[in-house]
């Protein structure tokens, strides 16, 4: 388990062809890390779908989002910055019930589920996304 390393950034286009690649870089960090697998799925699959609403709510396809991973002791830290033309303003997010029985609506209740602290940063242009797990030793492998 690392201490405190650099972050490791990569660069992906803001369009969904992109998720796959995305789920990738994320899981290939997770194993460096020695995630467990569980624990590391979760995190893909939050990551995923936060990805999935920088690509909707952003701005366009033309841009591009930079992704970083970072392990800081027991911190595992992921930034998600878009360029978009659109900056992310959580008062206006919706959440749908989740007694309610209807597809979409379901990706903010998973991702403050997955993540300990989900933090949004307006940016000059876009957002920063910044998503924080803590994955005490005995949850790695």
């Amino acid at each position: 388990m690392s201490a405190k390393m650099d972050d490791i950034k990569r660069i992906f286009a803001c369009e969904p062809a992109a998720l796959a690649e995305v789920r990738t870089f994320v899981r290939a960090f997770l194993d460096q890390e020695k995630v467990e697998k569980e624990e590391a799925e979760l995190l893909v699959l939050g990551i995923n779908e936060a990805y999935a609403n920088v690509i909707r709510h952003s701005g366009g396809a033309e841009e591009v989002v930079e992704v970083s991973c970072v392990r800081e002791g027991e911190t595992l830290r992921f930034r998600l910055r878009d360029f978009g033309v659109n900056p992310a303003d959580p008062a206006r997010f919706r959440r749908r019930p989740l007694e309610e029985v209807a597809p979409g609506g379901l990706g903010l209740h998973l991702i403050e589920r997955v993540f300990d602290a989900v933090v949004y940063r307006p940016q000059t242009p876009g957002t920063e996304l910044e998503l924080t797990k803590v994955v005490p030793a005995a949850r790695t492998v």
